[in-house]
């Protein structure tokens, strides 16, 4: 697995406090950019399989991905056969979803964003280096969620979502299939393997998809606006919200502007508990990060203007510590 070796080193410095003066800020958002392309692509694991025969696949986190016999054809509908690479990324902890700037971000019938608990995200992509084109996955697979022995930590109303990027974000929209009665949502269902219960979809998307629904909170909702120090932005340094008691979702607030990140849609139950996620990367690869509790009031103000250091593992484990 690759690491950032030079950002582990200071775990020794995770509690020490810093300045927020400009001359600490980055200078651009490679560093940023670049931590979150490392991260993914050391969850991404790769395997081959007969397009023929098809076959399972299992994750290092236990997900499944089931693919059927002569499942992939290219873009003019002709039979792939021969071997297929499937990369592949099973994303369940909260840290590695702020790290990899894969929040939970789901795209409402009217265009608005908001939150979405999630059961899971995976990464699935299908390509041939023969074939020298975009494989299509003309038979549904199945995507299986690692299994748990507790049926009470599954969520029996969640739904696919296909992931699409928007102005370099990972926004969730959902997926649609056909039935007797129409269009309507693709269901995830729960099912029992025997040796644990786990989710189950089948889905035909080269590329990302999610297990999720949307809040249904009835508070009523509100913004929220975070200032940040002088020298940061929306290019080189990200905020998200964590929301106390969902143990996977994770949202950014993805509006940035005159140094302050927005959740400009008013989709915030007034009495939330959650806690706001800082971090960026400086040019000599150190994360610096601020984490806050709050309670959401309407209209509500924040800031970050506290800063510390903290190494890529320390991060991680403070973010999944979240309640």
């Amino acid at each position: 697995m690759k690491t950032f070796k030079s950002i582990l080193m200071l775990g020794f410095f995770a509690t020490l406090v810093v300045a927020c003066n400009p001359k600490e800020a980055p200078q651009d958002g490679d560093h940023l950019k670049a931590m979150q392309e490392e991260l993914f692509a050391d969850l991404t694991d790769t395997s081959v399989l007969d397009a023929a025969t098809g076959g399972t696949i299992i994750g290092s986190q236990g997900s499944q991905f089931i693919f059927q016999p002569n499942s992939f054809q290219d873009g003019n509908g002709n039979l792939i056969t021969g071997n297929v690479t499937i990369e592949y990324a099973e994303v369940y902890k909260r840290s590695d979803m702020v790290l990899m700037n894969k929040p939970t971000t789901g795209q409402m019938a009217n265009g608005d964003k908001t939150y979405l608990l999630t059961g899971g995200e995976f990464y699935v992509k299908v390509s041939q280096n023969s074939c020298n084109c975009e494989v299509v996955i003309s038979t549904p697979f199945e995507i299986r969620s690692a299994p748990d022995t507790d049926f009470s930590n599954f969520d029996t109303n969640l739904i696919g979502f296909r992931g699409e990027m928007q102005n370099d974000e990972l926004v969730w929209l959902q997926m649609e299939g056909n039935t007797a009665a129409g269009i309507n949502f693709v269901p995830v269902g729960v099912r029992d393997g025997g040796n644990g219960f786990y989710y189950s979809i089948f889905t035909s998307e080269n590329g990302w998809t999610n297990l999720d629904r949307f809040s249904a909170d009835p508070r009523p909702k509100t913004t929220l606006e975070v200032t940040v120090p002088q020298g940061y932005d929306d290019q080189n340094s990200t905020i998200y919200i964590s929301i106390d008691g969902d143990d996977h979702g994770i949202a950014p607030l993805d509006t940035y502007a005159n140094g302050i990140f927005s959740e400009h849609y008013g989709q915030l139950p007034i009495g939330l508990e959650a806690h706001l996620i800082f971090f960026t990367v400086d040019d000599n690869d150190v994360i610096r990060y601020q984490i806050k509790p709050i309670t959401v009031t309407v209209g509500q103000q924040e800031a970050i203007d506290n800063l510390a250091v903290i190494s890529q593992t320390d991060f991680q484990t403070a973010i999944d510590a979240l309640p």
